[in-house]
């Protein structure tokens, strides 16, 4: 593993530890909501990259968000846990899209997280 991967590694433990010393945000009911199409579950505690809503969706040219998608369904996921998204409208598949969120890069074949766009917890 190169010095980058290693230490963008090592931020994400970092950041997965410090939100795992918060208390939990006070949780409202879950229900569904749909993503392209697909109803999905806003309870982001069982959000999993292999979700039918977005599993499917392309990260590359040869990997799926099944495939290669934990560190998207992992930061979304920490961006609703922390209180400040509603899972109604982020999930893995949203910020893997864009939108305004735009924190993926398809380019050459190969996807690429871009740490400068993702929304400050």
């Amino acid at each position: 593993m190169n010095t980058r991967a290693t230490r963008l590694l090592s931020v994400v433990l970092a950041l997965v530890l410090l939100l795992g010393l918060l208390p939990p945000p006070l949780a409202s009911a879950a229900g569904t909501s749909t993503y392209k199409g697909k109803s999905y579950s806003t309870d982001y505690t069982t959000w999993r990259q292999g979700n039918s809503a977005w599993g499917p969706t392309a990260l590359g040219d040869v990997h799926t968000m099944t495939q290669s998608g934990c560190l998207i369904s992992s930061i979304a996921i920490l961006m609703c846990s922390s209180g400040a998204y509603n899972p109604a409208s982020l999930n893995p598949g949203s910020l893997r899209d864009g939108g305004s969120y735009g924190v993926i890069t398809i380019k050459d074949g190969h996807c690429e997280f871009s740490w400068k766009r993702v929304p400050s917890l």
